[in-house]
């Protein structure tokens, strides 16, 4: 092939932008003293490939509803451990399962939103059915062992990173053999992720919620928690409480009463979750 034909052909191959691809090698002539024909030949090299670069997708964390109406969302977390089931079988803890507080929230037509941790559910199975059937509640998940999700979350064990899909999965699971409408909520324990777990619950398919907590967990008194409480809440308030009672949560149950009727007096309205982020 003649010089300037090549040249054509890497023009066009450059305009195609394949010319980082090309290989060219000139042959010698055939003989000295003859009339010189280049011939040049033309290999195309595969470029190598782009790295593929994986991204997580992060979900919104919901920390409250939007501050209009006058609804606010009683939220109460079941919570159980390992360690907790310990107490259980030793009979240090008579109960983790404070029903006084659906007594309560019963008495007074306080409609409500409970985060179940899978152990809870194994624990006490007559009581989550009776909370399931009653429509004033609606319900979502808070892990199955009530691990932490990162270093540094209230002393509570840490879940592997390989284990947070199936730890946040599982609840899910076993509430919906229980309650097949309940919610896809779903409550970190401690409020406590990171980038890496709340990728996690993007993988599940749940919504993550935190909340203003509300001191009764450990809360030196019922003062206190609903002090505490009264204080943070506003239009659009997540109030975040405990069903678990023991020595865990032991006074929710008498701050509750106290609670529901000072929001009240604010012109506020204990609501479900789902009626709280309706405006959003």
């Amino acid at each position: 092939m003649p010089r300037i034909a090549a040249v054509f052909i890497l023009a066009a191959l450059a305009a195609a932008g394949c010319a980082e691809d090309l290989v060219v090698t000139a042959a010698p002539p055939s003989s000295i003293g003859a009339t010189t024909t280049t011939t040049t030949s033309v290999v195309v090299v595969p470029a190598p490939p782009v790295p593929i670069v994986e991204t997580k997708v992060i979900p919104e964390v919901i920390s409250m509803g939007p501050a209009v109406g006058d609804a606010v969302a009683l939220t109460f977390d079941a919570d159980l451990t390992p360690s907790m089931q310990a107490r259980l079988r030793s009979g240090t803890v008579e109960s983790y399962a404070n029903m006084a507080v659906v007594d309560v929230l019963r008495q007074m037509d306080a409609p409500a939103t409970i985060f179940f941790t899978g152990l809870w559910m194994e624990e006490y199975p007559a009581e989550t059915a009776d909370i399931a059937a009653d429509p004033r509640f609606e319900l979502g998940t808070h892990s199955q062992t009530h691990r932490a999700f990162r270093n540094g979350c209230y002393g509570l064990g840490v879940v592997p990173r390989e284990e947070m899909e199936d730890e946040i999965r599982r609840p899910v699971t076993a509430l919906s053999l229980v309650a097949p409408t309940a919610t896809r909520y779903f409550r970190f324990p401690g409020l406590c992720h990171d980038d890496e777990s709340l990728a996690a619950a993007a993988s599940v398919g749940v919504t993550v919620v935190d909340g203003d907590g509300s001191g009764d967990a450990g809360g030196p008194s019922v003062d206190a928690i609903v002090d505490q409480t009264l204080r943070r809440a506003h239009p659009g308030s997540i109030i975040v409480m405990h069903l678990n009672g023991g020595d865990k949560a032991p006074l929710t149950d008498e701050a509750l009463p106290r609670i529901i009727d000072g929001l009240q007096a604010r012109g506020l309205r204990p609501a479900k979750l789902s009626e709280v982020l309706a405006a959003r």
